[in-house]
């Protein structure tokens, strides 16, 4: 699962040009938010590159980053959106249209 990662095959080669480097992810393998995958990489089976992480750093990957990973979380009941999600979208709608409110008055 990929989520909101950037997965970049272009890397530079000691003189300086650009090289398309091919990048393997294995299955059940998931990057969290704004992670980086280098050109080259090479992620096994299960691997999971935490939130804020890079290729780089895949001696750091655990199984618990599997839980930071929005795409495989459930998603909120419905009843719970309806009773608190929608009003507080709706209180913070309101309050960023006070400023002109107060001016038109």
């Amino acid at each position: 699962a990929l989520d909101n990662a950037t997965v970049r095959p272009f890397a530079m080669d000691s003189r300086g040009c650009f090289t398309l480097r091919k990048i393997q992810i294995g299955e059940n393998s998931c990057v969290c938010a704004k992670s980086v995958i280098a050109g080259g990489a090479t992620l096994l089976e299960g691997t999971c590159v935490g939130p804020l992480s890079s290729s780089h750093e895949l001696c750091d990957a655990r199984p618990e980053n599997h839980m930071q990973c929005r795409p495989l979380r459930a998603f909120p009941p419905l009843w719970l959106k309806i009773v608190c999600g929608w009003p507080l979208l709706l209180l913070q709608r309101l309050l960023t249209l006070m400023p002109v409110l107060l001016l038109m008055v």
